[in-house]
């Protein structure tokens, strides 16, 4: 069980304000929330929160939550991961290991419904059931305030009504999620990956309907983090997909830059062991006459 009245008491030891326990962490809200109902931030506002108090996660979990809560967050990490290379069947198999009253109150309630809603979304093509699932995520940030799972959501729901052929509901929820997005507040790897995640996506998506030079700006901003952050994964079909929308925009032109970022594109993709990105950049290679002669 969270203990919210045990940073309510850390607080008021230091001699602090809930205005200035969240700055630069989170809404004023949230830690009223936290202290005067008991309900849980995400894990990584909270670690901050804690570590702004001097106390640990076990001083606000009793002991069984506590060692359970490890638990859980190996879990949520494993199963995020192989969502995010795609895996989302073997995501299935580890997320259906967590009943949904574990997540209930802790801080990963809503990355547990963000990844249910993902797999039934893109392993089970489940349209109903994910939209359910991701209306609850956005039900919690509502309450607790809004986070990276608020953006995730609106991401994939573009992803659900491009899958429902509704364009202009996919390209609202598409520029929701980078808009949310515009700003990188945190520097931890878990949530600049799901930036890069968020721009990924939605740059395919605009590439797919036309709008090149939308699409562009998404890349520029998405491969710009790779750079800073030192991030492998994403490189690849960032700079495939920036290929491809200067093909299409002015082939001649850009024929230079083309050639070099599908270059680039493949590098990573072997770096990444993208098997399925080789091939797609193979055969656009060859349908466009681009394979360098030897």
């Amino acid at each position: 069980m969270f203990k919210g009245n045990e940073v309510r008491q850390a607080r008021k030891n230091l001699n602090m304000t809930q205005k200035e326990l969240c700055k630069g962490i989170c809404t004023p809200v949230t830690i009223s929330k936290l202290e005067s109902k008991n309900i849980a931030p995400t894990v990584d506002i909270l670690i901050k929160i804690c570590t702004r108090l001097g106390i640990s996660l076990n001083d606000v979990f009793d002991e069984f939550s506590a060692s359970g809560l490890q638990a859980l967050q190996e879990k949520m990490q494993q199963t995020e991961l192989l969502t995010t290379i795609q895996q989302h069947k073997e995501a299935k198999k580890v997320l259906q290991t967590v009943k949904e009253e574990s997540v209930r109150d802790t801080p990963y309630e809503e990355q547990y419904h963000f990844l249910k809603g993902d797999i039934l979304l893109v392993a089970d093509q489940d349209y109903e059931d994910a939209k359910f699932e991701f209306d609850k995520v956005l039900n919690i940030t509502l309450q607790n305030g809004n986070n990276l799972y608020t953006a995730l959501t609106y991401n994939c729901l573009g992803v659900l009504y491009f899958k429902q052929k509704q364009n202009e509901k996919a390209a609202y929820y598409f520029r929701l999620s980078c808009e949310f997005v515009e700003e990188v507040p945190e520097l931890n790897s878990h949530y600049v990956s799901n930036v890069i995640r968020i721009l990924d996506n939605s740059s395919r998506y605009f590439s797919k309907i036309g709008e090149y030079e939308e699409s562009n700006d998404l890349i520029e901003r998405g491969l710009k983090l790779t750079r800073e952050y030192r991030f492998g994964s994403y490189k690849d079909t960032l700079s495939y997909i920036y290929a491809y929308n200067l093909y299409e925009l002015d082939r001649e032109k850009n024929k230079e830059q083309i050639t070099d970022l599908i270059g680039r594109a493949k590098v990573y993709a072997e770096d990444n062991d993208n098997h399925y990105l080789l091939k797609k950049i193979e055969a656009f290679e060859e349908t466009n006459n681009l394979k360098e002669k030897a």
